[in-house]
C-alpha cells in the first residue's frame, strides 16, 4: 500500500514539475546529462532505496549499473548513479530530491524563516522573491508527505537512511513495518 502511495506522490510530483518547467521554460539550463547537482554522499528514505532496488533488481542493465561505483567515472565528485555521459542510471526511479532540483523551491529554514532557492545555473537574472507562490515547488510540503509515507511503510526503521550508491541499495535489507 505504501509503494502505491510513494508511486503516486512520485507521480504527482512529475506532474507539477511538468507544469514549472513549462511556466519557467525561459530560466531553466536544465538538460539530459547536466549533473551539477548529482553530488555524492547522499542519503534517500528507505521508500525511495526500495523503489531504486526493486528497479535494480529487474533490470537487465543491473551488472553495467552497478559497475559504475567501481568505475568511477566522475572521481566521487558525482552520484555513482551516473554514466560516464553524465546520465542517470536510474532515471525513472530517481528519488524526490533529484526530480525537484533545478526548479524554484520554497521552504522554511531551522528558524522557520519562508526561504527560496534554485540552481545556481537558472534563474540567473530573476529575483526569486518576485515569482508568485504557485510559480515554486513547495519543498516542504514534499518533505512531509515524503516523511509519512516513509513511517507508513517502515515503521521504527523510517528514520534509517540509505546511502544513493549501488552496493548500498542492493544491500540494503528493506524491511517492511507490519
Amino acid at each position: 500500500m505504501s509503494e502505491d502511495r510513494y508511486t503516486a506522490l512520485r507521480e504527482k510530483l512529475d506532474a507539477k514539475i511538468l507544469e514549472l518547467e513549462a511556466r519557467h521554460r525561459k530560466f531553466l539550463q536544465c538538460r539530459k546529462a547536466c549533473h551539477s547537482c548529482c553530488q555524492p554522499h547522499l542519503s534517500v528514505f528507505p521508500v525511495e532505496a526500495e523503489a531504486i532496488q526493486n528497479f535494480l533488481q529487474s533490470s537487465p542493465e543491473r551488472a553495467a549499473i552497478e559497475a559504475l561505483e567501481q568505475e568511477n567515472p566522475f572521481a566521487s565528485q558525482r552520484c555513482s548513479f551516473l554514466k560516464a555521459d553524465g546520465s542517470c542510471s536510474i532515471y525513472a526511479v530517481r528519488p524526490l530530491i533529484c526530480r525537484s532540483h533545478g526548479l524554484p523551491l520554497s521552504f522554511r529554514d531551522e528558524a522557520e524563516r519562508s526561504q527560496r532557492d534554485v540552481c545556481p545555473l537558472n534563474f540567473s537574472d530573476v529575483n526569486l522573491d518576485s515569482l508568485p507562490g504557485e510559480g515554486l515547488l513547495n519543498l516542504d510540503l514534499i518533505n512531509a508527505l515524503l516523511t509519512l509515507i516513509n513511517q507508513d511503510a517502515f515503521g521504527e526503521k523510517a528514520a534509517q537512511r540509505v546511502a544513493l550508491r549501488p552496493s548500498a541499495i542492493l544491500e540494503a535489507e528493506l524491511q517492511r513495518a507490519p
